[in-house]
């Protein structure tokens, strides 16, 4: 690798979005994938060819493809929140539902079959009268526990850094709009 470009290189030896050049910049294609162009004349990589660069975006785009395939798994309000609850150990419905107020019996169920589904919940079911069902965490939904933590940790390190840039763009935004008022 040329030493033009800086960083490192991520999952499976490609390049991350972050690891650009300072001379580089990102261009969306009309389907939103990214792609990295070189603006300086001497910026471009010396030895490297069109064939490099689109395996790169090639494995850029199968790790956002990956990531975004696991969001899905993880998309809806409750089913994060389930996981959590869950990672403590194996719970009736009930006690599910006590743990997180504000959500209905119905989408309560729907997130749980939804994991289960998914494979990530077991459900089972006691021959009992009344009858009982228990939720647990498979080791698929056990695997998930610890990129969950991860993220809740980083959410946790950088929210102020976050409310920061969120209160400045703000900020930057209603000055353009002044200004644009003025004009």
């Amino acid at each position: 690798m040329s030493e033009s470009i800086q960083g490192t290189r991520g999952f499976n030896g490609a390049i991350g979005l972050h690891d650009r050049h300072p001379d580089q910049t990102g261009k969306r294609d009309s389907k939103g994938s990214e792609a990295v162009s070189a603006v300086g004349a001497d910026a471009a990589p010396q030895g490297t060819d069109a064939t490099e660069v689109h395996r790169v975006l090639r494995e850029d785009l199968d790790l956002i493809a990956c990531a975004d395939r696991t969001l899905e798994v993880l998309h809806g309000k409750w089913k994060v929140h389930l996981l959590f609850v869950m990672a403590r150990g194996i719970h009736r419905h009930s006690r599910l539902l006590d743990c997180l107020p504000g959500v209905s019996k119905k989408v309560m169920t729907e997130s749980l079959r939804a994991l289960e589904r998914d494979g990530l919940v077991a459900r089972t079911i006691y021959a009992e009268v009344p009858v009982r069902v228990e939720y647990s965490l498979t080791p698929l939904g056990w695997s998930l526990t610890e990129p969950l933590i991860a993220l809740a940790e980083w959410g946790s390190t950088h929210a102020e850094a976050v409310a920061d840039a969120r209160a400045h763009y703000s900020l930057k935004d209603a000055e353009n709009g002044q200004a644009g008022l003025a004009a």
